[in-house]
């Protein structure tokens, strides 16, 4: 219920009554009448200012959210006035569930009624439908009982002046009375609500149930088919061109296809919504951001629009945000898997696993839209539950084999498992399909470069750089596939550019160490390791390496106290045992330290021919 689909209708006689009509038939009386009650940006506010509080909370709702509306569109009628003032929807929300409900005579003081219809009007305004009218006859019930030919004493108090005019409106002739003040509309307005109570709130069940050819959808594509016209075929036909071209990455096909539908009379926030997807896969979320605003203002009842609101601001980082929109999509659809999708990545984000999986369990696996898909194996994937992951990427694959999303995210669930074949596979299958999916590349190039499968590596490695010569990533796995294809001086160079982009890549400093190293460039080498050890202080080979470059500086002490640091780290590797027992051997003369560090290193299965002799020498065989 709202002013807009609440009518004072006249016959041939002149008697005037009150209906309740559809929403979609009050907005073709409004056209044709030329005048409306409300402002077009009215009208796309009106809805949710009429929400009960629960509506707002995503709680089960029944027939007292009308009389709640009931309640608003009485004291609007009375006070001229919303309870709740607001530019904003969001503020309309806030301010209903926050500020205590309003008595009439808060707005207008000198407003001449009786105080029992105030009472009416603030309980059916009541926050909490339990205190509400339980029902629509016991409210019609209440409002026929008010005597509306004398007022009712004000609790209150009143300004003298104030009590006098009030008593001088009401003592003068009914004639005069009706014709100047606002109590002489009582007799209508009482009877016109008890009758849109019957028509509005005790009809719950049958406004919900009307026949479809009553029914005015929200959006088009809703509609059945059958009951479409020719113009909203080729409009829908328009979009489906739209969303086709997407999927195949042409984007300016989409985007000529949307611009086709949004310029004809039957466009809906459907076009809006398509157009912000569109701009959302050239990467402009600013603009697409504004697009599902606008499509969320023009169907005030889309769920996914508002869901995909907050998706943009979470992929902004503007965490609170988004949590508000997913809030308010569960809200208008308890369940959107979007909305509740994206609240199970937000409690990733701060950690809280238990919450993220109890989300997730509740989403309805059988979406066929794929990017709902995609994300909810993205958050599987982030909580360690790689087959369902794998399931929802399939199921993703299933509902949009072109979604390069989806075979980008099998393919990282599959490498997670060890599953190098399959997942190359897929996240081949995600560049073919976006050449600019670089995070896909990146790890296709992760999966070569493990598989020493050094020119298809360089391939895909070389091609990354085209797109992000500044990424770190790339850079280092450049350096080892450089490396294995035996050219150092290559990778010395591009792992420095790594390490100069990301000095805390642990596995990138440890390999240019090595190489430094082995090119006699101790001091540079040693700088690598030190740097390792101060992010992981129990790096084996950081340490080891470290007192290798100190033997080759002849600091035989110090090198010395680094292998024994090494064999704290991890005693069941067998060459620091065999380099601990050299150092004390050949430069420190301790032959004892030398016998123990050579019979551990055959223990371990050290294979090194001259161990026996040296044991033999030291006595120590």
């Amino acid at each position: 219920l709202k002013p807009d689909n609440i009518m004072v209708a006249g016959d041939a006689s002149g008697e005037l009554s009150v209906k309740v009509l559809d929403f979609g038939l009050s907005k073709l009386v409004d056209a044709k009448l030329g005048a409306s009650m409300m402002t077009q940006t009215g009208r796309i506010l009106g809805t949710p200012r009429y929400m009960a509080p629960e509506q707002w909370e995503g709680s089960d709702v029944d027939h007292r959210i009308d009389i709640y509306a009931m309640g608003l569109v009485l004291y609007e009628l009375l006070t001229g006035a919303q309870p709740y003032s607001s530019t904003t929807v969001h503020e309309a929300l806030m301010r209903s569930t926050t500020d205590p409900v309003p008595s009439l005579f808060d707005r207008k003081p000198d407003l001449a009624i009786p105080e029992e219809l105030d009472d009416i009007v603030r309980r059916a305004m009541a926050k909490r439908r339990e205190d509400r009218f339980a029902s629509a006859t016991e409210m019609r019930e209440a409002l026929e009982a008010l005597d509306i030919t004398s007022p009712s004493a004000r609790r209150s108090t009143a300004g003298a002046s104030r009590a006098t005019r009030r008593t001088a409106a009401t003592r003068r002739p009914r004639s005069e009375s009706r014709a100047e003040s606002p109590r002489s509309k009582l007799p209508l307005l009482v009877g016109g609500v008890a009758g849109v109570l019957l028509l509005g709130v005790g009809g719950w069940s049958l406004f919900r149930s009307s026949e479809a050819k009553q029914k005015v959808w929200p959006r088009l594509v809703l509609k059945p088919a059958e009951e479409r016209s020719d113009a909203e075929r080729s409009y829908l036909a328009e979009l489906e061109r739209a969303r086709t071209s997407l999927r195949e990455n042409r984007p300016d096909e989409a985007m000529a296809a949307v611009e086709r539908a949004r310029r004809m009379p039957c466009a809906d926030a459907e076009a809006w919504f398509v157009r912000a997807l569109i701009y959302r896969a050239k990467h402009d979320d600013a603009t697409a951001l504004l697009d599902f605003q606008e499509a969320a203002r023009r169907d005030a009842s889309y769920a996914e629009a508002v869901s995909e609101i907050g998706w943009v601001l979470f992929d902004r980082d503007e965490i609170e945000k988004a949590k508000a929109k997913f809030e308010a999509a569960s809200a208008l659809d308890s369940g959107a898997p979007g909305a509740a999708i994206g609240l199970a990545h937000i409690a990733l984000r701060s950690g809280d696993r238990a919450a993220a999986r109890k989300r997730l369990d509740a989403v309805d696996r059988n979406t066929e839209v794929s990017r709902v898909q995609v994300r909810l194996g993205r958050g599987l994937l982030a909580l360690g539950d790689v087959d369902a992951a794998i399931v929802a990427f399939r199921s993703a694959k299933r509902s949009d084999s072109l979604d390069w999303r989806a075979h980008a995210g099998l393919g990282e669930a599959l490498a997670s498992k060890s599953e190098a074949t399959e997942a190359e596979a897929a996240l081949h299958e995600a560049i073919r399909l976006q050449p600019a999916a670089f995070d896909a590349r990146v790890l296709l190039a992760t999966l070569l470069v493990e598989a020493k499968k050094w020119p298809e590596a360089k391939a895909v490695v070389d091609q990354g750089l085209t797109q992000r010569s500044d990424s770190a990533r790339l850079q280092a796995l450049r350096g080892v596939l450089s490396h294995g294809m035996g050219d150092d001086d290559g990778a010395i160079q591009a792992l420095q550019a790594a390490v100069e982009r990301d000095g805390k890549d642990v596995a990138a400093l440890l390999l240019l160490g090595t190489l430094l190293q082995k090119k006699g460039q101790l001091d540079a080498a040693i700088e690598r390791y030190t740097a390792v050890q101060s992010m992981d202080v129990e790096n084996y080979t950081a340490a080891l390496n470290f007192g290798l470059c100190l033997i080759g500086k002849q600091k035989f002490r110090d090198a010395a106290i680094k292998l024994d640091y090494a064999i704290r780290i991890d005693d069941t590797r067998a060459y620091a045992h065999l380099a601990r027992g050299i150092v004390a051997m050949e430069y420190l003369g301790e032959n004892q330290v030398a016998v123990r560090a050579f019979k551990r290193y055959r223990e371990l299965g050290g294979t090194d021919q001259r161990v026996a002799g040296w044991l033999k020498r030291l006595g120590g065989d």
